[in-house]
């Protein structure tokens, strides 16, 4: 008897859980949006009215009025929080309170910048550029370098341009031992 092929089922269409149209603004959503208004945590308020936190999401989706009202009790709660902040870094000369509320008020101004660049190039040249053109090339790179840098080159260049100037053959400078770096070099200020 030859060998039977296997059966294959096919596999009924998942169906999403839940409603497809937006349950009343009932018993657990009203429950839901009193509990953000008490503390704005979104997956304690969903357990505390006994409801997954994937069924608010998709109730919010499909009823814009729920969605509306879990946005406003949760601007409440921040708007209590920003007077008490507030109140703390001017009755109570609490500094960190202070840089809190102004770094939300204006954060272009008052919030931590950090700027690393790094700059890898490689060139090569088939080519021989002519002096003005070398020139020009050397000029360009020479602006994007910072100070430490740029000392760090003169320091390796220094005994080729001797050689070269002495008419010797170029030697190959040794290489140095990398500098170590202030705090302020290595976030890349100017010292």
């Amino acid at each position: 008897m030859p060998p039977m092929a296997p059966t294959v089922t096919p596999r009924k269409p998942r169906r999403r859980p839940g409603p497809k149209t937006p349950l009343p603004l009932g018993d657990w959503k009203a429950r839901y949006v009193e509990r953000l208004r008490e503390h704005a945590g979104y997956y304690l308020a969903a357990e505390d009215c006994g409801v997954h936190y994937r069924t608010v999401l998709r109730e919010r989706d499909r009823d814009p009025d729920f969605d509306r009202a879990c946005t406003d009790a949760r601007e409440a709660v921040a708007d209590t929080v920003e007077f008490a902040l507030v109140r703390q870094a001017r009755d109570g000369n609490n500094a960190i309170a202070a840089m809190m509320w102004l770094k939300s008020i204006s954060p272009a101004t008052f919030i931590e910048r950090h700027q690393v660049t790094t700059l890898a190039t490689s060139v090569t040249l088939t080519l021989q550029p002519s002096a003005d053109d070398a020139r020009q090339l050397l000029t360009l790179l020479a602006g994007l370098v910072t100070s430490h840098t740029a000392d760090a080159l003169v320091g390796r260049l220094r005994p080729l341009v001797l050689d070269a100037q002495k008419g010797e053959p170029v030697s190959e400078p040794e290489p140095s031992p990398a500098p170590s770096l202030s705090p302020a070099e290595a976030s890349g200020a100017e010292p």
